[in-house]
């Protein structure tokens, strides 16, 4: 296994002269946590799908200077991945925002249901930039050319989330006719977003209301999956169904 990608502000990459820099907390990881030296080569991402390919010239726990060596523009996936979670329990969260970057979200967008903890709702919004921290350090380690956004938490799940995506799949295990795989379109949509309960699951009547707003409920299976895991299972499913698991990407650049 190689070293992660790091992700460098735009200031901080220049083209023209072939150089950028590594700072702060990341240049301490790479010097001291991750032991890098002169020489080594590492890969940097600008956020915005561009990764460039470098060589450690100097390297110290403040600074690390970077020569470019080689650089690639990644197009953003089609469909674009959405899970809206359910508000679970902090380590559950915790554990869901982590995942979802592994497996290639795009956003998370937490929301509060029926049955999600009052303490995991209260405490919501003093955990946004936990989990923000969390979804930037995860897509780090997946080496993603685009990190996964996490929104400020929802209230509700109501017609404004809905318009978001272009299709949307509501995993409920209660649901006895339709498998994932049916509820996927054939051709991919612009963006597909994944409705995942809290721990218990969603309650029939939120279900029938997400039908209402033109969502379709569909089951993983008789496997018990928890609220933490099901979404990231459903997001590779996804991405595996439109080829987004090829080798070097997207299959035949979408």
């Amino acid at each position: 296994m190689g070293l992660p990608l790091f992700y460098v502000a735009e200031e901080r990459i220049d083209t023209r002269s072939g150089y950028a820099s590594v700072e702060g907390a990341d240049a301490r990881h790479l010097s001291k946590s991750l032991r890098a030296g002169m020489g080594d080569k590492l890969t940097i991402g600008d956020e915005r799908g561009t990764r460039y390919l470098a060589r450690i010239e100097t390297i110290s726990p403040e600074t690390v200077l970077l020569k470019l060596l080689s650089s690639r523009y990644v197009q953003p996936e089609r469909p674009q991945v959405v899970l809206f979670q359910a508000m679970a329990k902090g380590p559950a969260m915790d554990e869901a925002v982590a995942r979802a970057a592994e497996a290639g979200a795009s956003r998370l967008v937490p929301f509060v249901s029926k049955r999600s903890p009052f303490e995991a709702v209260k405490k919501s919004g003093n955990r946004l930039e936990r989990w923000r921290t969390i979804a930037r350090e995860s897509s780090k380690v997946a080496r993603r050319p685009y990190p996964l956004e996490v929104r400020e938490p929802s209230r509700s799940f109501d017609e404004s989330l809905m318009k978001t995506v272009g299709d949307c799949v509501v995993l409920w295990e209660e649901e006895e006719s339709r498998p994932f795989e049916n509820a996927l379109p054939d051709q991919p949509p612009r963006s597909i977003g994944l409705v995942v309960g809290p721990e218990g699951g969603l309650e029939a009547g939120e279900v029938a209301a997400l039908r209402s707003m033109g969502g379709r409920a569909a089951s993983l299976g008789e496997i018990n999956l928890r609220a933490e895991s099901a979404g990231s299972y459903a997001i590779m499913i996804v991405r595996y169904r439109y080829g987004l698991l090829a080798p070097g990407g997207q299959a035949a650049d979408g």
